[in-house]
């Protein structure tokens, strides 16, 4: 989960459990990471997974997505300038998981 202080959004990992065969590990793959040659960025899950996509001060830049567990989304980041962002992810328990990825075209 994050929250809000005093106008930043505070980003935490609430991941629990250990992997290989943990029913509660939530395993996020974001890629290419980072973005040089192609608009496009790839997640994928072990599980089914809602995410958003933000800037380094907070703003929401994607509304909420739904990915499916094991299927690869494609994120058009075309229209995003040169810079971080933050890609979080949440599954279906509550349990998160904030990714930062770098564009450089």
């Amino acid at each position: 989960n994050g929250g809000t202080r005093g106008g930043l959004m505070v980003f935490r990992n609430n991941q629990e459990g250990g992997g290989n065969g943990d029913p509660s590990y939530l395993e996020v793959q974001l890629y290419p990471n980072p973005i040089v040659t192609t608009p496009l960025l790839k997640v994928r899950s072990n599980q089914d997974i809602t995410i958003a996509l933000y800037n380094t001060i907070g703003q929401q830049l994607l509304r909420e997505t739904k990915v499916p567990k094991f299927t690869t989304a494609e994120i058009d980041v075309a229209g995003l300038q040169n810079g971080a962002y933050i890609l979080r992810a949440v599954n279906t328990a509550g349990a998160s998981q904030s990714q930062l990825f770098i564009i450089h075209q």
